[in-house]
C-alpha cells in the first residue's frame, strides 16, 4: 500500500510538520529578536559613547557657545583712509548685499562715531556659569595718546579720505531681550558700562547740528549675569569713538573653577580686531546713494556731514 494512503503513517506525520514548522518559525523569531536585541544594544552604546564624547568636548572647551546676530543699530557712515577716485562698477550697485560688503571690505571701511555688535551667550555646561565683566584689548588711538609735545604735534588727523553714505538696509527685524552695554574707547577708562534705556537717540546738538546722544550708566561688573546649561543671554555692545581707533574686546567668564577671558569678533565685517573712525570736518571724496535712485553717487565732499556723537554718563540715577 502507498504511504499517502496509509492513514496511520499520516496521522504521525502531522503533527511532526506542524509542530516542527512552529519550532522552525519560533527559533527564526527567537534568532530575529536577538538581533533585533543586539542591534539596539549597539545602538544604546553609540548613543552612550556619543554622549560621553559630547560631554568631554564640551567640558575641554569654552564654557559657553557665542553666536552673532544683526544689531538694531547699524552704522549711520563710514570712512576709507584714502580718497576713492571712482566708483567704478559700484556706481550702479543699489542693494547692500555680500558684494556691497566686499567693496567697503576691500576699501578698509570703519564705522565712524558709533557702532554695534549683537552677540548671544549661551551656556554649555551642566554648572553654573556667571559672565562677569568685558574688557577692551590692546585699544590704539594713536591721534589721542601722545607721550611727548613732539608726538602731539606730530599727530596724523582722523582719517578724512572718502566719506560714505551706506545704502539702505533693513533692520535685524529680531525682537528679542538684551542686555545693553557700551564703551567709550577713545577715553582712558575702557570699563564696560550699561547703556541707558532709549538710547542712542537722535539729537540738536549746541551748535544746532544734527547727532546722536548715547548715555552710559553702572559698570557691567557690578550686575554679573547667571546662566545654567542652555540659558541664553544676548548683548548689545556699543562702541563710541571721537577718535580714530583700533581694539579688541574680551569678555570674562567663570564655570566651574575656570575663570576665563574669551576674545571675541567684534570687528564690522566679523574680525577680532575692530576699527572706528572719529570724524572729521572735512574729506578729501564723497560717496552716497544717489537720491533720484539706482546705485550711488560721488559728489562734492562739502556736501557731506558726519553728525555729532555726545557722550554722556549717568551711574547714580535710577535705570542706570
Amino acid at each position: 500500500m502507498p504511504w499517502y494512503k496509509n492513514s496511520t503513517i499520516i496521522a504521525a506525520l502531522i503533527p511532526t510538520v506542524i509542530f516542527g514548522g512552529i519550532t522552525v518559525w519560533q527559533n527564526s523569531q527567537n534568532n530575529e529578536s536577538n538581533e533585533k536585541g543586539a542591534d539596539s544594544a549597539a545602538s544604546g552604546e553609540a548613543r552612550e559613547k556619543r554622549n560621553e564624547d559630547k560631554e568631554k568636548s564640551i567640558a575641554a572647551g569654552p564654557p559657553i557657545s557665542i553666536t552673532a546676530g544683526s544689531p538694531d543699530w547699524l552704522p549711520v557712515q563710514y570712512v576709507f583712509p584714502k580718497r576713492l577716485q571712482s566708483l567704478g562698477e559700484m556706481k550702479g550697485h543699489a542693494d547692500w548685499d555680500d558684494e556691497y560688503g566686499e567693496w567697503l571690505k576691500k576699501n578698509q571701511a570703519r564705522p565712524i562715531g558709533l557702532y554695534s555688535v549683537r552677540l548671544t551667550m549661551a551656556a554649555l555646561r551642566d554648572e553654573t556659569t556667571i559672565i562677569q565683566d568685558f574688557k577692551l584689548k590692546d585699544r590704539d588711538c594713536p591721534n589721542t595718546v601722545h607721550n611727548t609735545v613732539e608726538d602731539a604735534l606730530n599727530a596724523p588727523p582722523n582719517m578724512h579720505g572718502t566719506l560714505v553714505d551706506p545704502l539702505p538696509v533693513g533692520g535685524s527685524g529680531e525682537d528679542v531681550q538684551r542686555t545693553v552695554i557700551g564703551f567709550e574707547v577713545s577715553q582712558y577708562d575702557t570699563v564696560a558700562r550699561s547703556v541707558w534705556k532709549g538710547y542712542p537717540e537722535p539729537i540738536t546738538a549746541d551748535d544746532g547740528m544734527f547727532g546722536y546722544e548715547i548715555k552710559f550708566g553702572k559698570r557691567v561688573s557690578e550686575r554679573p549675569v547667571v546662566l545654567e546649561q542652555k540659558d541664553a543671554r544676548t548683548f548689545d555692545i556699543f562702541f563710541a569713538s571721537g577718535a580714530d581707533c583700533t581694539f579688541g574686546l574680551e569678555v570674562n567668564v567663570t564655570s566651574g573653577n575656570e575663570d576665563l577671558w574669551i576674545p571675541l569678533k567684534i570687528g564690522a565685517f566679523g574680525e577680532l580686531r575692530a576699527s572706528i573712525g572719529g570724524g572729521h570736518s572735512s574729506y578729501d571724496a564723497f560717496v552716497r546713494p544717489n537720491p533720484s535712485g539706482g546705485g550711488m553717487e560721488m559728489v562734492n565732499p562739502k556736501e557731506g556731514y558726519v553728525p555729532v556723537i555726545k557722550v554722556t554718563g549717568d551711574d547714580v540715577s535710577p535705570g542706570a
